[in-house]
């Protein structure tokens, strides 16, 4: 790609290593424009690129391009915001529910099974990082943090992602699939309760967080969350990491509940 194709119109948000920015390539289309801040964070972007060239799963945002300089990765731009908004705006009644629960966690579920047959993990999954589409797709996305299952990776705490983050990993340990499938679990309570995780806990801050690394404390779900769902959500949230069931397993459960002729199941997201 070429930096002139591109007219950035909107910040969407920054970070301490980059921003994001909604643009449009060739006066044609909106795009979503991730660009770093400094050359130390070049390396980063770098990875996530590489890790989006692996990845075909219509779930996951994919790479439309990159530029060389300045630096920066083009993505399609999804116009829903992230999931975490969207639950907040059906629980406040301030956006209609456009959405079937278990089509969300279906859509999630296909893409980490997606990532972990390739042998990637993303280590940072949460509501925040699953995007939606006002034409009803869903995509996973924030890659940056990906690695490879070979490598020895461990878990940098960031405070953003702590309430997703699996008691093994707070402990130091190494971050395996299993550590991925803890936070979907998360993500399955916020989908049922619509609330943020521990939003009813009785503990704050370092209470709550000892409280998780203990394994004293997950997510709750609804007095009236189905029985099946309840069931999955408690199995991704196992204290011991090797009792969780495996993506496939988890997306083949969800397949089984998906309302016919879902489109989630049908299409990929081009945005």
């Amino acid at each position: 790609m070429d930096a002139s194709d591109i007219l950035v119109t909107e910040r969407l948000r920054a970070g301490g290593q980059g921003v994001v920015d909604r643009g449009r390539y060739k006066g044609t289309c909106d795009v979503a424009v991730k660009s770093v801040l400094s050359t130390s964070s070049v390396s980063s972007l770098e990875d996530e690129i590489t890790v989006l060239t692996k990845c075909t799963s219509p779930f996951i945002l994919p790479l439309l391009g990159y530029v060389r300089d300045p630096y920066m990765m083009v993505l399609p731009f999804m116009d829903g915001g992230n999931l975490r908004e969207y639950l907040d705006g059906v629980r406040e009644e301030r956006l209609p529910e456009m959405y079937a629960t278990v089509e969300i966690a279906y859509a999630i579920a296909s893409a980490l099974a997606h990532l972990h047959a390739k042998s990637l993990l993303h280590r940072d999954l949460k509501s925040d990082n699953i995007l939606l589409s006002r034409r009803r797709f869903v995509q996973v996305a924030d890659l940056g943090s990906a690695r490879d299952h070979a490598q020895d990776t461990t878990m940098t705490q960031a405070v953003g992602t702590l309430l997703w983050i699996a008691p093994e990993v707070f402990n130091g340990g190494r971050y395996a699939f299993s550590a991925d499938v803890f936070s979907f679990g998360v993500i399955l309570t916020e989908l049922d309760t619509r609330q943020k995780p521990y939003f009813d806990a009785p503990l704050r801050g370092f209470q709550l967080t000892d409280a998780i690394r203990a394994g004293d404390l997950v997510p709750s779900l609804r007095a009236t969350c189905p029985a099946w769902y309840r069931s999955l959500a408690q199995a991704c949230l196992l204290l011991d990491p090797s009792a969780r069931p495996a993506a496939t397993e988890i997306q083949a459960t969800l397949a089984l509940h998906l309302p016919r002729a879902s489109p989630l199941a049908l299409a990929p997201c081009t945005a």
